[in-house]
């Protein structure tokens, strides 16, 4: 179960040195991560839930969210607009990745039937 913390550390430090935008990086790691937990799901015969949340903890933007909450207490708004839109776009780029995946294996699979 470690091989997708592995994937998502390991595609994301390769493909930062590519993209500049952490926003699609982030999306892409995501998806990738959905993907391995699709065939991991698969050949373990369980839900992909179980390999999802163990791979995006390293991604987790805990230190944006860190320094987003230290600029709403220093009453900092303009750090904190800025920030919390940084930390929103890495969220929601992570959750837009897996549902993407996760749409287009159950298109797939409908398709099959």
């Amino acid at each position: 179960m470690q091989g997708g913390s592995l994937l998502a550390v390991g595609s994301y430090v390769s493909l930062a040195e590519i993209i500049e935008n952490m926003a699609i990086c982030y999306f892409i790691v995501a998806a990738m991560i959905s993907v391995y937990a699709e065939m991991m799901a698969r050949v373990l015969k369980s839900p992909t839930t179980t390999f999802i949340p163990l791979a995006l903890i390293p991604l987790v933007p805990g230190i944006a969210l860190y320094y987003t909450m230290a600029y709403v207490f220093d009453s900092d708004w303009n750090g904190f607009l800025n920030k919390g839109i940084y930390t929103m776009s890495l969220t929601v780029a992570l959750a837009l990745g897996i549902v993407m995946v996760n749409a287009i294996i159950k298109m797939v699979n409908k398709e099959k039937k």
